[in-house]
């Protein structure tokens, strides 16, 4: 290999990262932003596209989810991902979301609202690419089906209730506004790391390191002196 095709490379890794650096800034941006929405799906119009989720739709009538809607994710600078919703009496959402070909779901349940203490529990494909704020747990697979995702997540629930004491807190806001408010604390979290933007190459590489690793395991080592005594962030993410 001699100078030139040495230093060609170079710039091509560097041009990647930059991109990455890009592509990841514009995603925090614009899942953080105050203009960030949800629009009602027409159900009869994009029937065809709402075909992916007819298994999980058919399971989670099933196991007494109460279907809420579907919607377009609006988020100011990205693509708009396909959202479809439910929650269970006892106060825990079920979500699915369809970014172009891949489809990643989320069960979500709040004990503290007010320092945004909650579980939340995915199979995606994209691992966890950023951190989360004390307090918002969470645990990930790639390759399970709805059912052990759920058991993952009721065991996650039943481990943080006892180690410390928490209890599910139900909420009578609109879907819309919890699953946003949700979305713009996780951006704005990130947003308030220093260097976040550089650093977001390091969080991408290890987006896999908790990979199939349960909550009891993950957060053995947390007191009830480590949760948060308020969320700031989170307040901010209501508007």
């Amino acid at each position: 290999m001699n100078l030139a095709d040495a230093v060609s490379i170079v710039f091509m890794v560097l041009f990647i990262l930059g991109l990455m650096v890009i592509m990841f800034s514009i995603s925090i941006f614009s899942t953080s932003s105050s203009k960030s929405k949800l629009e009602a799906i027409e159900l009869e119009k994009d029937a065809d596209e709402l075909a992916v989720f007819d298994e999980l739709i058919d399971w989670a009538e099933e196991n007494e989810y109460k279907w809420i809607d579907a919607y377009w994710g609006r988020f100011p600078g990205s693509p708009s991902p396909m959202i479809v919703a439910w929650r269970h009496e006892s106060g825990t959402f079920l979500a699915s979301y369809k970014f172009g070909g891949a489809i990643a779901t989320d069960f979500f349940t709040m004990f503290d609202e007010n320092r945004w203490i909650s579980l939340t529990t995915s199979k995606t494909q994209s691992g966890e690419p950023h951190p989360k704020m004390t307090g918002s747990f969470g645990q990930f697979h790639k390759k399970i089906d709805i059912q052990a995702l759920e058991e993952k997540h009721l065991s996650g629930i039943e481990f943080l209730t006892i180690k410390f004491g928490l209890e599910i807190q139900d909420t009578d806001k609109p879907f819309e506004e919890y699953f946003l408010g949700w979305v713009r604390a996780g951006s704005r979290y990130v947003k308030s790391q220093p260097f976040w933007m550089v650093r977001g190459l390091a969080w991408y590489a290890k987006r896999n390191r908790y990979r199939d690793i349960h909550v009891s395991e993950r957060y053995a080592h947390m007191t009830l002196a480590d949760l948060p005594t308020n969320n700031d962030i989170f307040d901010g993410a209501k508007s």
